[in-house]
């Protein structure tokens, strides 16, 4: 519901005349998690569990350190794409698994004390 709604704003309701008719995918992405996050707040509360609030905090934060992984690795390989353009399938393979462990031996490895995770996701 909440892609639905923002789109029918981005697309409807700008000011902008540049901008109308363009849906902005990044508002329609916070919008969705909007209505995802607070789903079931209409309804009342599902369990009495003190601690909800904190492990739903803890589960934010984990989601987003994995997403900002797969984000870091993406970014690193176009610009490796860029600095070869002539690079074939299966150098870009290699090339993307060693970017992966080079970003999860950087960033991940201090905190879950393993080396060498290839941290890619496919979405």
């Amino acid at each position: 519901m909440g892609h639905n709604l923002e789109q029918t704003f981005s697309l409807n309701y700008l000011d902008h005349t540049l901008m109308q008719g363009v849906p902005n995918t990044a508002f329609t992405e916070a919008l969705a998690f909007v209505f995802q996050g607070r789903d079931l707040e209409r309804p009342g509360p599902i369990s009495d569990d003190p601690d909800a609030g904190a492990s739903k905090v803890l589960n934010d934060f984990f989601g987003k350190y994995d997403i900002a992984g797969v984000a870091l690795v993406n970014m690193a390989v176009r610009h490796w794409m860029y600095d070869h353009p002539e690079a074939k399938a299966a150098e870009l393979k290699e090339a993307t698994l060693d970017i992966s462990k080079s970003m999860w031996n950087k960033c991940y490895a201090p905190v879950f004390d393993k080396k060498d995770i290839v941290l890619l996701a496919i979405y």
